[in-house]
């Protein structure tokens, strides 16, 4: 379903809420979504919470972090995001600078990941 839908996502200008919540998305998914985010400058916010993405999938997610132009809030919460892939995500979030919010409630990062993730949004 994510391919396709990414597919589908990519040049949409229209769309500007993007609730993925709880769809069982892994990490193709994760890669096809992240990808779109690249191409899709005009998606503002993704609620992608309750899927399992673990440690490969957060960090494919975080690819499209780093090339994204429009999002500016992401839900990730519960998703078993680690320590490594919550590392990657911060040093994507250094080059994107219209992220204002993101939610990693409920994931397994320590607190050196956190603080890297609180400086890259700074």
């Amino acid at each position: 379903g994510a391919p396709f839908l990414s597919t589908a996502l990519t040049n949409n200008v229209r769309i500007k809420k993007l609730n993925l919540r709880q769809t069982g998305v892994k990490e193709i998914g994760a890669l096809c979504i992240g990808q779109m985010m690249i191409e899709n400058g005009c998606l503002q916010e993704i609620n992608f919470s309750q899927n399992y993405l673990g440690a490969k999938g957060g960090a494919m997610f975080g690819n499209g972090l780093m090339g994204s132009a429009g999002l500016v809030k992401i839900n990730l919460s519960w998703n078993g995001i680690t320590d490594s892939a919550g590392a990657h995500i911060a040093s994507s979030l250094s080059d994107n600078s219209m992220l204002k919010y993101i939610d990693l409630t409920g994931n397994t990062l320590g607190t050196v990941t956190c603080r890297l993730l609180a400086t890259s949004l700074d």
